[in-house]
């Protein structure tokens, strides 16, 4: 906050000085710098947009001014302000469509990152299936720049194959999100073997992001092993720079905590989501805006595992937090449905417990398809124990379908989690 009000109280014409003195430096993740950076990128594209303002021919100085206005969006996405972020994607994207008809050897690069990240910020506004057209429109254009150049377009194409396996996961397209992110694990091994330093990040990502494909193929063995290695990796990355790091080893942990928990090992698992907590805790502190959701979804996770693990001490219902205001408001009913399910396991009692599970069975119809994908498991012990104890409230739903899709998913490989559930709570999958 302190740089952010001398960097108001420069004049204009030493605020671009220090603007480009701080170009390079600002290209950098941080998280305490984070706002700061994204006045200086502003800096850079206000200061960009007027020499194209003289110049307005010029497609080389057009090119500059739209190449800067994305990194500011970039410096917006990474302060949390996703909104203002898309607003200035959408335009990126618009300009660079019309540059690459004009000249797509020159801007083709260009015009595919410009559609990976607008596809980004579809996502996180829950516009899932714009989202996955966008991004498969990036990856066509970045496997034909890699097949011509692929020391210089591999590292995108890779970036490419992982975001479309994402889109592809959110839209339940689950065989095929797991083929594209082991293709872009692939190249990212290979690319982090020449050149650790730089592409480690990226590897650990793949490897994230694999990990949680093959969980959801019902993979649990190799998801462990992909995810320990993930974790490491970023572990060894924020001991180095927590500031940079910090986020992505959390959502290692957090990541590694659920394979434990799907594999039973659930003290283990607890301890893990602990020291995720730990680090979310500290992050939103800092950026409540980017930040909130996450501390608040790994709070829960806390809270279920110590369920789990027997561990109720660990887990003080007076601690629960509400959901963070900066929730956008396609995410709030998913946040409701997983606090309600966890809070029903803690139920102290039969009548708390109906209640809870009965929200989470209502809830499921507000969820956006993508978001379904992610809370299913929670739904379906929600209707499964609904199915036993208050039939009334499950009348109308179908979920043995979606029990026997969710199996044949993960060729028959139910999480061990949901097994004890249902041994705690004292219902019975469907055979």
């Amino acid at each position: 906050a302190l740089g952010e009000a001398a960097w108001a109280r420069l004049l204009p014409h030493i605020r671009n000085q220090m603007a480009g003195l701080l170009e390079d430096k600002a290209h950098e993740e941080s998280i305490q710098l984070a706002n700061f950076y994204c006045l200086v990128k502003k800096s850079l594209a206000e200061k960009s947009n007027l020499k194209y303002q003289r110049k307005a021919y010029d497609i080389g100085a057009q090119h500059d001014y739209v190449a800067k206005l994305g990194n500011f969006a970039n410096a917006l996405r990474r302060a949390g302000r996703d909104k203002e972020a898309k607003e200035i994607t959408q335009e990126v994207l618009k300009i660079f469509q019309q540059l690459a008809k004009k000249s797509p050897d020159r801007f083709d690069p260009d015009y595919a990152t410009s559609l990976n990240n607008y596809a980004n910020d579809l996502d996180v506004t829950g516009r899932n299936d714009e989202a996955l057209e966008h991004s498969l429109q990036a990856l066509e254009i970045r496997e034909r720049l890699g097949k011509k150049s692929p020391d210089r377009f591999d590292p995108d194409y890779a970036s490419s194959l992982n975001n479309y396996a994402n889109h592809l996961g959110d839209a339940g397209r689950n065989d095929e999100a797991l083929e594209h992110s082991r293709q872009a694990l692939e190249i990212r091994e290979r690319l982090a073997k020449k050149s650790p330093d730089r592409f480690d990040p990226d590897y650990a990502s793949s490897l994230c992001n694999y990990a949680n494909d093959l969980g959801d193929a019902g993979r649990n063995h190799e998801a462990l092993e992909h995810s320990r290695q993930a974790l490491e990796i970023r572990e060894r990355l924020a001991k180095k720079n927590p500031d940079r790091f910090d986020p992505y080893y959390a959502t290692s942990l957090k990541n590694y905590a659920n394979h434990l928990g799907d594999a039973g090992r659930n003290d283990e698992a607890l301890e893990h989501s602990r020291q995720a907590l730990e680090i979310c805790e500290r992050l939103a502190k800092k950026n409540p805006a980017r930040f909130s959701e996450e501390q608040f979804l790994t709070a829960y996770d806390a809270h279920f595992l110590a369920w789990l693990a027997s561990n109720r001490a660990a887990s003080d219902p007076a601690e629960w937090s509400a959901i963070p205001e900066t929730t956008p408001p396609h995410r709030r009913p998913l946040l409701h449905l997983y606090a309600c399910f966890v809070q029903a396991c803690h139920a102290p009692d039969a009548a708390s417990r109906a209640d809870s599970f009965k929200q989470v069975v209502q809830l499921w119809n507000e969820l956006s398809r993508a978001n379904k994908t992610s809370a299913v498991k929670y739904w379906l012990c929600a209707a499964a124990w609904c199915g036993t104890y208050e039939l009334a409230a499950v009348v109308d739903v179908n979920w043995q379908t979606e029990w026997h899709q969710f199996l044949n998913r993960r060729q028959g490989y139910v999480p061990c989690w949901m097994q004890t559930v249902a041994q705690r709570l004292k219902f019975q999958w469907p055979e």
